[in-house]
């Protein structure tokens, strides 16, 4: 944030608060509290301090809490796919506080999304500086990474969040590492990330499909089916949910499970991709 600058007021410095009712707490405290010239030292001086601490402590307050309701404003429109709009909400709110990096970061996601990649990066660079230990700052710069095909780079980020015994989701950060391994083939990594993943929170179907998706390349089709079922039982089947099942028993040789599959896949999800993969037999893709 910027500080006002500090202006001397009936021989009192003190540092001014760009809002009426701090300037005034302040020029009150300070003033009749400021210590003799005998005695710097006293609880006079220690109160003065105590009071422009608690006077910029309040100001950084306010201006953080103006700065959220501009980035809460700027998740909306995101997640509206308004995404200029949600660009612009979020300069808003680093100008309003300059060191809030959930902003940099969203700025991140947003140019992310419409292909400024290196903008993106830049943005996610910046939120890194002023928070290097934020674990959703570095997961979801771990996401980015993994999109743009620098996997290794990706883990480094992942691995960090994940590690922070204060995150409060670090299940989310070890399903990203599973599926980043997944794009490089490093499927005993991707096994132990995703494991790690589902013991923390096994109902996260998230987990639960990549599982299903990992064991299947692997061609584990009993642990495969195992999750999948696990999966199309846990949420309102999917066509993404439907097509791992199909694809499975099609592997399995399994045509009773296939067709039953394959129906609700149809009756419910007829123009979706997946469908016209189904039709096309194209179980590999």
């Amino acid at each position: 944030m910027r500080f006002p600058k500090t202006q001397a007021i009936k021989d009192c410095p003190i540092s001014i608060s760009t809002t009426a009712s701090l300037i005034f707490a302040a020029l009150t405290v300070s003033c009749t509290a400021l210590p003799s010239a005998e005695d710097t030292s006293s609880s006079g001086g220690q109160s003065v301090v105590a009071a422009q601490a608690q006077a910029a402590a309040q100001e950084n307050t306010e201006v953080r809490r103006r700065a959220k309701i501009r980035l809460e404003l700027a998740v909306n429109y995101f997640q509206q796919k308004q995404l200029k709009t949600a660009l612009d909400e979020s300069r808003q709110a680093i100008e309003i506080d300059p060191s809030y990096a959930d902003a940099y970061s969203l700025r991140g996601i947003i140019l992310s999304e419409i292909g400024e990649i290196r903008d993106a990066e830049t943005e996610f660079k910046q939120a890194l500086r002023l928070a290097p230990q934020d674990s959703d700052i570095n997961n979801s710069y771990g996401w980015f990474l993994c999109q743009n095909n620098r996997e290794k780079e990706a883990l480094t980020h992942f691995l960090s969040a994940a590690r922070n015994p204060l995150y409060q989701t670090p299940g989310k950060p070890l399903q990203n590492a599973g599926i980043c391994s997944m794009r490089i083939k490093d499927y005993a990594a991707a096994e132990n990330f995703l494991i790690r993943a589902f013991e923390i929170e096994p109902a996260s179907p998230v987990a639960v499909y990549n599982l299903g998706l990992l064991y299947l390349r692997m061609g584990d089709f009993e642990r495969a089916t195992f999750y999948s079922e696990r999966l199309n039982k846990m949420i309102d089947p999917s066509a993404e949910s439907l097509w791992l099942a199909i694809r499975i028993a099609h592997k399995k040789g399994d045509k009773q499970e296939k067709e039953r599959w394959a129906t609700q896949l149809r009756r419910k999800f007829l123009s979706s991709r997946e469908w016209s993969a189904y039709q096309r037999g194209a179980f590999d893709d």
